[in-house]
């Protein structure tokens, strides 16, 4: 069975600003998205469609900005998701 990663659901603004991480892997791929205006509509997984990327190096950048930022904070800080 496949696991289907929840941030892949993420719109690609979302994706950059909580996995500051993708932003080498969207420029290594010469990917349009960073700074894009459609960039808080398209979601993740779409964006890993239209232009053909390695869905597997994606979601290893993912998975290594999350153990490496938890909050999706590079300073570590933690600021904690709400629960409401």
């Amino acid at each position: 069975m496949q696991t289907i990663h929840p941030g892949l659901d993420l719109t690609v603004a979302e994706a950059l600003a909580r996995y500051p991480a993708l932003l080498d892997i969207f420029l290594k791929q010469h990917m349009g998205c960073v700074g894009c205006p459609m960039a808080c509509f398209c979601s993740l997984r779409s964006a890993i469609e239209l232009h053909h990327m390695n869905a597997a190096e994606v979601l290893q950048a993912l998975e290594g900005a999350t153990t490496a930022h938890p909050a999706g904070n590079p300073s570590g800080g933690g600021k904690e998701a709400s629960t409401e």
